[in-house]
């Protein structure tokens, strides 16, 4: 009984998914981004990469093309055993930079 409450209480505080790796190019004029993420409760995949697309495009602006690669461990990640891929294509005037926040804020000064 009392390895399954411990089990029960280490459940809930687990995340969802963690964002493991990820891989950006760009050119003059596009950008493509791949998340390797890992997955931890996987039985509601479909919310689980929309959460994950709206966080990194609020963060990082939205790419021409982001893929999400979704693994159920760090192992399966490092030998290329995805269990789902979801790929996104954006229109031209879909795409956003990223915000501006952080080159405001730290932007140093010529002397």
């Amino acid at each position: 009984m009392l390895i399954a409450l411990i089990s029960g209480i280490y459940y809930t505080t687990i995340p969802e998914y963690r964002v493991y790796k990820i891989f950006s190019s760009d050119g003059a004029d596009f950008r493509e981004t791949d998340l390797h993420v890992i997955v931890y409760k996987p039985w509601n995949v479909k919310n689980t990469v929309k959460k994950g697309v709206e966080q990194y495009n609020k963060m990082n602006g939205t790419p021409d093309r982001l893929t999400i690669w979704l693994y159920h461990n760090k192992h399966d990640v490092d030998s290329g055993k995805e269990f789902y891929k979801a790929v996104f294509e954006y229109r031209k005037n879909e795409v956003t930079e990223p915000p501006g926040v952080w080159e405001e804020q730290y932007r140093i000064e010529p002397f």
